[in-house]
């Protein structure tokens, strides 16, 4: 069974949330969203995040 390991950087504010995603391997991070600082904004990008790394 292969490990895979993805570092997510979150900027937290009061209004948003800026996001940041580290791949496997010596890539740079690459910037992926701001959005809403709100429970519905973050559960959709850790279950778009899930169903990313499933493959």
């Amino acid at each position: 069974m292969s490990e895979y390991k993805t570092y997510v950087g979150l900027d937290v504010h009061q209004d948003t949330i800026a996001v940041a995603i580290a791949r496997p391997g010596r890539m740079p991070p690459e910037w992926c969203d701001t959005m809403a600082n709100c429970r519905s904004d973050l559960q959709c990008l850790i279950a778009r995040l899930t169903s990313q790394g499933k493959s």
